[in-house]
This record gives structure tokens, C-alpha cells and sequence, in this order.
């Protein structure tokens, strides 16, 4: 079986080289830029999608000279990861833990981690995590991460480290849930915790526990509700808060879904307000933020734990206009502009939207057919 899945992973690779020419467009574009964002359909089950994202982020790297990628990951795990780098000791299983099971428990991801895990180790990029939330893979979070957060409390500091350890780690039965009781307590020790770090002598422990201490009180935010919000505001923190912690001027690469990296969203919702639209505020002309749609094929659907046709019966969306046998199609800045008003299946393939896509993305990269991610059952 594994040997079946590499040949098609071969196939699937030599097939992505024919594709060189739209792709030296795209970088053309995004290269003197001091952050791309590279979306992805929002189930991140396109294991096209993982592969074009990875020759991309590698043509970044070796032509652009960009040294940063950040995940849409758990920021907790990739803290300790850098931590080992720092000492020598990291593996490729813990980045490929950090990165988390969504992507890197899929044999279309293995490329892109080895290729990382060396230009990390050899400092030649910077890895780091955006994400508030925690997944099961993050096993820093979940064995490590209570026990540093409370480490400068003095009071409470038992049941603080207690009650962080069974929340990240979910240990609530029927007889003892989670309910309100449990999140007051949990908001009362994040704000202890903040406190006690205030009172310490500044230091890039401290710098560090500090921002950790930060996403989880807005993860504990997200349990009362507006979730996506909280979460996009916090991840652009993120982006701000690993910036100041360079020496020098860095070049960023942000890996996330297309709906976070929407330079603006007037058209579609007055609602949400994407880690996309705070980077275009901030950067501006210096981002750059490019989907990626498909026109046909199948992927990974998630939430219904199973692959899942793409099937755009809508013969006058963005999807359909491009005729061209290439693997990979991709609209620029112009090319979006002149489509004005259309729909679209880039933010999600069983729900079009109408939209004029150049205000939102600088470009689009369409894929001819997209196939389901490999995945793998085996936990790093």
C-alpha cells in the first residue's frame, strides 16, 4: 500500500513540475513582498493544494530569500520546538507534531517537513504557529505547558496547574464536566498568571510565557462564543509578537486556509474579520494574500470524515472561465480584476459565493483536478 501511495505521490509530483510556468508568475508577483499568505479550501483536504503550497514555499525560500513560516498551528508546541532547535535535540516528529495532524498526517506533507525540519536546523528559516487552540498532536500543551505557565505563581499554583493540565488534556467525565464553574476558575488562574509573569524582570522567558499566557486567555475567550474572530485577532498577534522577537528583518510565509487570509470580506460578511484583512491593514503593499480553488476532482472533507466530490454546476463561476489543460491556473491581480463580480467555490467547494475576488485576494491559483489527501493512521 505504502509503495502504491508513493507512486502516486511521484505522479502527482511530476505532474506539478509541467506547472513550473503559472507558478514563476505567482512568485513573480509575490516575491518582493514581506508576507505571502498561502490559503487552501477550509477542510485543508487537498493534497494538490499541499503540493503546489510546498513548491511555492521552496521557490520562496531559494529565489525570494523569505525565512519565515508560519502555521496555522497551536503557537504553544512551536515555542518548545524552537527551544529545541536552539539545543539541538528537535526531531522531525516534533515538527511534524507542532504543524499538527491536519496536515502532517498526510503522505503529501512528508516532503515539505523534511525540507523544513533541515532548513531549521540549519537556521536557515524560522518555523513558529499562529494558532490559539490546542490539537492532539500538541503534546508540549498537553505535558508541559501548565506546568511553565504557573511556574512564577505563588498562590494557587497546584490546583492552577491542576485545572490548565485537565482542560488542555479534556479530562471531564459525566460526573465531573466542564461547565461554568470550571471556566471561571480557569479564567481566574489565566489572570493570576498574568499578574505573577508582570511582577518578573524582563527576559525572553518571560517575553515567552507571557504571549503563552496571552493566546490561552483568548482561547478561553473563544468558549463564549465569536470564535473566529477572537481567534483571527489573536493569530495576527502572533505574527506581530514573533516579528518584534527577530534580530533582523524577516520575510514571512503564513500557511492557513483561504478564509483567514482574505484581504477583505465587505462582499461577504459583515460578521467575520479574517487574520487577513489586519495583515493588508498593516503590511499593505508589502502582503500578499493568493487562494487556491480547483475546478474538478475530489478532496478530504473533514467534518464528514470522508473524500468528497467537487461538483461546480455553475457554468459562469470564476472556476469555469479558465480554459486550460495545465495542472494549475494562475489568475493574477489583472486577471481577477477583469472577472469583477463572480462566483466562486474558493472558500468553500459545496458553497459558492459571488464576490469581486481581486479585492480580496491578490491572486488565484485554480487547480484543474484536485485529489484527497493520503491520509496516514499513525500518530507521531
Amino acid at each position: 500500500m505504502k509503495y502504491f501511495i508513493s507512486l502516486v505521490l511521484l505522479f502527482s509530483q511530476l505532474s506539478l513540475a509541467k506547472n513550473d510556468a503559472h507558478l514563476n508568475l505567482l512568485i513573480k508577483d509575490a516575491c518582493n513582498k514581506n508576507i505571502v499568505i498561502l490559503g487552501e479550501e477550509g477542510n485543508h483536504g487537498g493534497g494538490q493544494a499541499i503540493l503546489l503550497k510546498t513548491q511555492i514555499i521552496e521557490k520562496l525560500i531559494q529565489e525570494c530569500h523569505f525565512t519565515s513560516i508560519y502555521f496555522e498551528s497551536g503557537f504553544y508546541d512551536f515555542i518548545d520546538f524552537n527551544h529545541s532547535i536552539d539545543n539541538k535535540v528537535a526531531t522531525r516528529n516534533q515538527l511534524a507534531n507542532s504543524i499538527g495532524g491536519i496536515w502532517s498526517f498526510t503522505q503529501e506533507m512528508d516532503g515539505l517537513i523534511k525540507y523544513l525540519f533541515k532548513k531549521a536546523q540549519s537556521r536557515k528559516v524560522k518555523l513558529a504557529g499562529l494558532d490559539l487552540q490546542f490539537g492532539i498532536t500538541n503534546t508540549y500543551a498537553q505535558k508541559q505547558l501548565p506546568k511553565d505557565m504557573t511556574s512564577f505563581l505563588k498562590k494557587d499554583k497546584v490546583l492552577c496547574e491542576k485545572k490548565i493540565s485537565q482542560h488542555i488534556n479534556w479530562q471531564y467525565t459525566d460526573k465531573k464536566p466542564f461547565n461554568g464553574a470550571e471556566k471561571v476558575q480557569l479564567n481566574k488562574c489565566a489572570i493570576q498568571i498574568s499578574s505573577s509573569l508582570e511582577k518578573q524582570n524582563q527576559s525572553k522567558k518571560i517575553e515567552e510565557l507571557k504571549q503563552l499566557t496571552a493566546n490561552f486567555i483568548q482561547y478561553l475567550a473563544m468558549l463564549d462564543g465569536n470564535n473566529f474572530n477572537i481567534r483571527d485577532k489573536q493569530m495576527f498577534d502572533n505574527v506581530l509578537w514573533l516579528n518584534k522577537q527577530q534580530s533582523k528583518h524577516e520575510k514571512i510565509i503564513i500557511w492557513t486556509a483561504n478564509i483567514h487570509a482574505l484581504k477583505s470580506v465587505d462582499q461577504i460578511s459583515t460578521k467575520i474579520k479574517p487574520m487577513g484583512v489586519y495583515i493588508a491593514t498593516s503590511f499593505k503593499d508589502q502582503s500578499f494574500a493568493l487562494g487556491i480553488s480547483a475546478q474538478s476532482g475530489q478532496y478530504y472533507n473533514r467534518f464528514k470524515a470522508g473524500n468528497a466530490e467537487i461538483t461546480n454546476q455553475d457554468l459562469q463561476s470564476l472556476e469555469a472561465q479558465i480554459q486550460s489543460s495545465d495542472d494549475c491556473f494562475y489568475l493574477n491581480p489583472n486577471k481577477l480584476q477583469s472577472l469583477s463580480a463572480i462566483s466562486s467555490i474558493v472558500l468553500d467547494y459545496e458553497n459558492p459565493k459571488k464576490a469581486d475576488w481581486s479585492k480580496m485576494f491578490d491572486g488565484i491559483l485554480v487547480i484543474n483536478k484536485e485529489k484527497p489527501v493520503h491520509k496516514i493512521n499513525l500518530q507521531q
